[in-house]
């Protein structure tokens, strides 16, 4: 069984720093073998992990945001809380869009979502009005 994104990504920061995976788990107050079985994705990545691991290695904000990512696309299941308070009508009908449509993409298509989502995710606050240019497919 190979390791997720998630889990060589979180292996790598062990090994870069000579941490030991019995320490990340105490840090975490699991066992090991539920660090390794999550690593491999036999168990998904539990929401808190990617802050807690940030932390355990003194990771800054930037690479903290990519193990969070990585663990979403290292789970076999997202969710979205669409009842949450904080979406719009507007919010709630693009993500049932963007998931029904999933897999009709090509990979060109996704690559260029991808893209386009990460730039919008990292908009400065004040730039989130103006009109970002996509092209024109």
């Amino acid at each position: 069984m190979k390791l997720t994104p998630f889990g060589r990504e979180v292996r790598g920061l062990r090994m870069d720093t000579g941490r030991m995976m019995k320490d990340m788990a105490d840090h975490l107050h699991v066992s090991e073998s539920y660090v390794s079985a999550v690593e491999f994705g036999k168990r998904a990545v539990p929401e808190t992990w990617p802050m807690q691991i940030a932390a355990f290695f003194g990771l800054g904000k930037e690479k903290s945001e990519g193990l969070q990512v990585l663990a979403k696309g290292s789970n076999k299941v997202l969710s979205i809380d669409l009842q949450d308070d904080s979406l719009s009508q507007l919010h709630r009908e693009t993500a049932a869009i963007f998931a029904m449509s999933l897999p009709r993409f090509s990979e060109e298509q996704l690559l260029r979502v991808k893209r386009h989502l990460e730039d919008i995710r990292h908009e400065k606050p004040w730039a989130r009005g103006s009109s970002v240019a996509v092209d024109g497919s």
